[in-house]
């Protein structure tokens, strides 16, 4: 499900459903963010062979995906799957290297310089793993050749320092590692003389969806401390520790393990069309909470909720090439995807639910040099 947004000066927006239940065509959207795992589908081989029984992801709260060459890859942290959206069997098949060996149990995944990387090993949770460059089915660790396979511990940079959270291809030329406590920067391709750099042992990444950039490449993140900024070639910096300072007292729900209760679905989306950050913080278990919308032009923070059903539990912006569709996509715990709409006046949760939007603002405390003899509200759309 996707949230809705609204300031003091509009109560009219609303979120309403894009389309009933779906499976397949929900991870195609959700780019190099996670979908909850709930969802079933057929499992083929990559052989085109006779398609075995309908079979489930793994039972896990969240999955990891990124696209690549037109093919969505999938990790659970059991079985690699791959989704071909071109392909008339409109199915999921195994994901199996064709040279070298894919670690089966990685549950992070990302699309950088056109390589897969992926992390999150159980047995290896420092590592990373590189595709070839422009070819995601080769794992060969070693070659001679600067678009070669590679992984942490058979490039010059080696493991990084702290079990891996998050893969964030800021830029072309920066990969950022998330872990636990520390993040980490791969500046430059690891087989054309790329380095490995350490910029904080302060805070971590709070999960793999605990992050996003703005257009000015400008990456923010969840972490120890709350909501950080960091500009490229700078160091993390802390926008929330004062004004928040409750806003990192979550335990993040992390993909390829069992969620518990008290965990939380982590996830932020800078939404292009309102100059924002969305921050959504919902409760593992079916429950209301306080999401933040950041405002960067104005440098504020808007508290908002959402209908309990509606989570969300991811979230893209969806950029479209066609303008009518470019817009934030929301995934909701009850299997619904939700857009934001600028004249609902409702939530829509589902087909028969609906759900009233209302706003509100707290104007002061103001030192007035005299009495109030006349005071006007305006809100958009309506009369004063």
């Amino acid at each position: 499900a996707h949230p809705t947004y609204w300031d003091a000066q509009d109560d009219s927006y609303g979120i309403f459903p894009v389309a009933g239940r779906t499976s397949d065509t929900a991870v195609t959207i959700t780019g190099d963010h996670n979908w909850t795992g709930t969802e079933s589908f057929v499992i083929e081989n990559d052989l085109n062979a006779a398609a075995e029984d309908t079979d489930w992801l793994a039972k896990t709260p969240l999955v990891s995906a990124a696209h690549c060459n037109g093919s969505l890859f999938i990790l659970d942290g059991l079985t690699p799957y791959v989704y071909n959206p071109q392909a008339s069997s409109n199915r999921v098949y195994a994901w199996t290297a064709r040279k070298g060996k894919i670690e089966s149990t990685c549950t992070l995944i990302c699309n950088w310089r056109n390589r897969l990387v992926l992390a999150g090993a159980r047995s290896d949770p420092q590592n990373y793993f590189m595709s070839r460059q422009d070819e995601p089915w080769d794992f060969d660790y070693g070659m001679d050749d600067a678009q070669s396979a590679v992984a942490g511990n058979f490039g010059d940079g080696g493991r990084i320092g702290d079990p891996i959270r998050a893969l964030c291809p800021i830029s072309e030329n920066t990969l950022i590692v998330g872990c636990t406590r520390s993040i980490w920067a791969l500046h430059g391709d690891p087989m054309a003389g790329g380095t490995v750099q350490r910029l904080t042992n302060q805070t971590g990444i709070m999960g793999p969806n605990a992050w996003t950039t703005d257009t000015a490449g400008t990456m923010y993140f969840l972490g120890d401390g709350g909501l950080y900024r960091l500009v490229p070639g700078g160091v993390p910096e802390s926008l929330t520790e004062r004004r928040i300072p409750t806003l990192p007292d979550h335990q993040p729900v992390l993909p390829g393990v069992a969620g518990a209760s008290g965990q939380t679905y982590i996830s932020m989306v800078y939404d292009t069309r309102r100059d924002g950050i969305l921050i959504a913080l919902s409760p593992y278990t079916s429950a209301t909470a306080t999401h933040y919308f950041y405002d960067l032009r104005n440098d504020a923070f808007w508290p908002e909720s959402y209908p309990a059903a509606c989570g969300p539990s991811t979230q893209v912006f969806y950029n479209a090439s066609v303008p009518a569709y470019r817009k934030l996509l929301l995934g909701g715990r009850n299997g619904y995807l939700y857009e934001i709409s600028d004249s609902y006046k409702n939530d829509v949760v589902d087909d028969s639910t609906t759900v009233a939007v209302s706003s509100s603002i707290t104007m002061g405390p103001f030192r007035l040099a005299g009495e109030i003899d006349h005071l006007e509200i305006v809100s958009h759309g309506s009369s004063p």
